[in-house]
């Protein structure tokens, strides 16, 4: 064979060894570009808090039972057991707790605004001690920090209260308190009514940022476990991640078929990896 045919025959073997080299390599470079598309992370991270990112369903119970014990001295708190588990399971605020479960016979004594007052003051001494962090739940909040994603609570919870909970459990600190939302913030528009969000979050966000999230549909993820949650994300037009570790009733929450759901809060961290 000629020079010039071993040089053409060459030439012909290294273009072949390209063109395979190109079919195995060019997908898998597609695929990389395709995911770096999909990693961008959320502006903002909401939480709710109880069922969230604190075991608190004992601490209710309990501090209910106190509670009814004080306001009503003959009244048998356990009749009322199982709708408030129904009421806490639907995100229910004490205020719409209280004005279901008062007895009827005592309906002309019921004074919500002392009702909600006797009842922080006793969760303190009989609920507080009862509360739980979710497992990983600093690990997660640390991890998503770590990232520069901001993030929130919203809760139908006393901010104080929420404050002083996360506190007690070394989470505080890594939310801004600003963005920490909670009764009375938002008079009576508490979750699922989107005003904590358009008219208390998104401002403040915006202040310390400049970012305009009511204009950022999709850009925010809700994290939280019952129906008022997720009707709340739907509202604000977020996505909403469904906590089934959480008190809400599952039949419910995945029929309003939320965007993902994780078993435990330390799964959150994959959805976020997989945006």
């Amino acid at each position: 064979m000629s020079v010039a045919n071993r040089v053409v025959s060459s030439i012909t073997a290294l273009g072949r060894h390209l063109a395979k080299l190109i079919a195995v390599v060019l997908p898998s470079i597609r695929r990389k570009r395709k995911n770096a598309a999909k990693s961008i992370p959320p502006k903002l991270i909401i939480f709710d808090f109880d069922g969230t990112l604190m075991n608190t369903m004992d601490a209710i119970k309990e501090t209910w039972a106190h509670a009814l014990k004080t306001l009503l001295p003959n009244f048998d708190p356990s009749t009322t057991e199982k709708e408030l588990e129904r009421l806490i399971s639907s995100g229910a605020a004490a205020r719409v707790t209280f004005d279901t479960l008062w007895p009827a016979e005592h309906r002309d004594s019921l004074n919500i605004d002392y009702c909600i007052r006797v009842f922080r003051e006793l969760y303190i001494e009989h609920g507080l001690p009862l509360q739980k962090a979710f497992p990983c739940a600093k690990e997660v909040l640390l991890a998503i920090a770590s990232r520069e994603i901001p993030m929130a609570i919203v809760s139908n919870k006393g901010v104080e209260m929420i404050k002083t909970s996360l506190k007690q459990h070394g989470l505080d600190g890594i939310i801004p308190d600003e963005y920490i939302i909670g009764d009375p913030l938002y008079g009576e528009n508490r979750k699922p009514h989107p005003a904590s969000y358009t008219d208390i979050l998104a401002p403040r966000f915006r202040a310390k940022t400049g970012e305009d999230l009511l204009a950022a549909e999709g850009d925010v993820i809700m994290v939280g476990d019952t129906i008022s949650d997720i009707k709340f994300a739907r509202n604000i037009g977020a996505k909403v991640c469904w906590c089934s570790f959480g008190d809400g009733n599952k039949e419910e929450c995945t029929g309003l078929q939320p965007d993902f759901t994780i078993a435990t809060l330390a799964d959150l961290t994959e959805v976020i990896n997989g945006l």
